[in-house]
Parts: C-alpha cells; sequence; structure tokens
C-alpha cells in the first residue's frame, strides 16, 4: 500500500549529487527526523579535527596494534578474536577510494595507488587536512566516543563483540570508554503461521527449539501408532538374559556367540525405531511443513530474522508509521526478542 511513496523517498534520497553518506543521512531523516534524531556528518573537517592527536599518536606510536593487541592476548582463553587490528587502523581518503595507509621503510603509502609520504609529510597533511584520513573498524569507536561521548552503547551482538577489544586502547588513550548493553531483537510472523503454530500444539517458546528433534516430537505424537520399542526392548534383553545362561551353562565359549547376536537383535531395534519416526514424519508431512515453514520464516538460513531482511519491504506495506508502533513496542534495555504478529 505505501511502495509508491517509499519508492519516492528513496528516489528524492539516493540522487547521483548526493553522496552515500548525504543520501544515507536524508533517509534516516525521513524515517526518524520528527522523533528529534540528531545526524553528525563523521567527514566534517572540524570534527575530525579533534580526532586529529588520536592521528598521530596511532601513526607515530601504532597505539591500536599495541593495545588492542593486549585485549585480545587477556580474552583469548575465553573469547575468540572479532576484529583484526592491523599495524596502522587508517584509512586515507580521496575522490572514489578509501585506502588502508601502510608503513614503509622510507615513510608511509595509501594502498590502491595513492599517495606516498614521509613521515613528516604525512602528519602535515594531518593537520591541514584531517578530514582526508578515516578511522578503520576498531578506531572507529574511539573517533565516535571523542565527537560525542555517550554514557552507554547499546549495540548488536556483532558490534559489540569488537567492541569487547577496545578496553585498553580506550585507556590508553584516555578516552571515557562507554558502558556495553546488548540490545534487544525483533522479529515479525504473519498470523496465518502463527495459527498453524498453536494448532500443533506448540507454544510461542517452542519456536526457538531445533527443528529436527522438535518435528520428531509432534511428529511422532501425532502418528497414532508406536515409534519408540521400549517393551520390545525389554523383552529382548530378558530373552538374551536367559538364552546366555543356558549356553553358558552347556558350554561357556558359546558366550560371545550370544552376545553378539544380542548386539545385532538391538541394532535392529534401533534401526526398526528409526524407520517408524520417519514413517510418523511421512504421515504428518503437512504438520513437518508448516512448522519447518514457520521456523525458516523467523530464523532465515538458521540466523536471526535482522540478519537477513531489512525494513524496506515491511516499510512498502505498511508506510512510516511502522516505526511508530516499534518505538512504542520495543525497549532496548529489555533483553530478548520481541514478537511480532502481522495480520
Amino acid at each position: 500500500a505505501h511502495a509508491t511513496d517509499m519508492a519516492a523517498l528513496l528516489r528524492a534520497c539516493y540522487r547521483p549529487e548526493h553522496t552515500l553518506a548525504e543520501a544515507t543521512r536524508r533517509f534516516i531523516h525521513a524515517l526518524f527526523g520528527r522523533y528529534g534524531l540528531v545526524i553528525l556528518d563523521g567527514d566534517d573537517p572540524e570534527l575530525k579535527r579533534l580526532f586529529v592527536p588520536v592521528l598521530r599518536r596511532e601513526l607515530t606510536e601504532k597505539v591500536a596494534h599495541a593495545a588492542v593487541s593486549r585485549t585480545n592476548a587477556q580474552l583469548a582463553d575465553r573469547y575468540g578474536t572479532q576484529a583484526h587490528v592491523r599495524e596502522i587502523n587508517l584509512f586515507h581518503l580521496r575522490p572514489g577510494h578509501r585506502s588502508r595507509i601502510v608503513a614503509e621503510d622510507t615513510g608511509f603509502r595509501a594502498l590502491d595507488g595513492g599517495p606516498t609520504w614521509t613521515r613528516e609529510a604525512l602528519l602535515a597533511e594531518v593537520e591541514a587536512h584531517p578530514e582526508h584520513f578515516s578511522p578503520n573498524v576498531l578506531l572507529r569507536p574511539v573517533y565516535q566516543e571523542t565527537i560525542l561521548p555517550n554514557v552507554a552503547y547499546i549495540g548488536g551482538a556483532g558490534e559489540l563483540a569488537y567492541w569487547l577489544q577496545l578496553r585498553g586502547l580506550f585507556e590508553e588513550l584516555n578516552v571515557p570508554m562507554p558502558r556495553l548493553v546488548l540490545r534487544n531483537s525483533a522479529a515479525f510472523m504473519g498470523a496465518k503461521a502463527l495459527r498453524r503454530w498453536h494448532d500443533l500444539g506448540l507454544s510461542r517458546e517452542d519456536l526457538f527449539e531445533p527443528q529436527g528433534p522438535l518435528q520428531t516430537r509432534v511428529t511422532t505424537a501425532r502418528a497414532g501408532f508406536r515409534t519408540e520399542l521400549a517393551e520390545e526392548r525389554s523383552r529382548l534383553s530378558a530373552f538374551y538374559s536367559d538364552l546366555l545362561a543356558t549356553a553358558t551353562a552347556a558350554d561357556p565359549t558359546l558366550r560371545g556367540s550370544v552376545e553378539a547376536r544380542r548386539a545385532s537383535a538391538f541394532h535392529g531395534l534401533d534401526r526398526l525405531e528409526r524407520s517408524l519416526v520417519r514413517a510418523a514424519r511421512r504421515r504428518e508431512e503437512v504438520a513437518v511443513r508448516h512448522m519447518q515453514a514457520a521456523q525458516d520464516a523467523l530464523f532465515p538460513g538458521g540466523m536471526l530474522q535482522e540478519r537477513k531482511q531489512n525494513i524496506l519491504p515491511m516499510l512498502a506495506a505498511r508506510g512510516t508509521g511502522l516505526c511508530d508502533e516499534l518505538l512504542e513496542a520495543l525497549d532496548p534495555f529489555t533483553p530478548g526478542l520481541t514478537l511480532f504478529v502481522e495480520p
């Protein structure tokens, strides 16, 4: 219903004369500006000038490499490295290029055919044009907290994963590090799919169970025949116990033969149980299909929905008023996943 409006908004924001940053700012402002959102241009020369002391230390002391490497070593026994720290964690910006800066014997060079500098020349450019330099993923949080300090940083699991590597770097640079808070998550599910789910006797909590065991549990319960052969296994055990006593009384060397046949018989029961489970799944094919569709929609590719989908299709269907619904329902300080049921 709102696809035409969203298409017009995207075309108005993402125009050839706009940089990607400007286009994104315009789009985000259109969605959230009415809430009082403040957007800063991280490439503004005056903001970058506040970062000059860190730029100088990174180029002359390789401060990020030393500090993050120490923290990585402290975390290594219980936490894997999320972001790779380089010798120099800065990029040089020029039209059409964002090139990594590397140190050389005679000075510095920007990759991808970029300029070269002596140490003195590079530091002079940092002072004159700090907007020509950009932090990488590990120094970006430091820049962010330098120009706009936060009491807390609320982020997703992927974001907080590399922030954990930065405690020592913030301390070394004397920049206050915010409290890290894992944000909540959200997912959307159709009402029809959820009704089918409940019709199978399943709860919303069951949506988070592994597909294979859950499907087996439901299909065997609905099959109308036994798939678990505990009684047969008990009788078989008693039979072979009696047979073993009889055989060994006649000839002790027969023990191995009886035990081999006992093991073979139990393996046969195991195979038959698996066959009965497969028969139950075939009989309940529709139920399996509905269960799989619901869980695949909620966790596409086995991942959170937010990792595979974006909000544009939902905005096209429901308009920017959807943002009001989300802000009303979601609390970033309440952990967990909020499930939105769509009509």
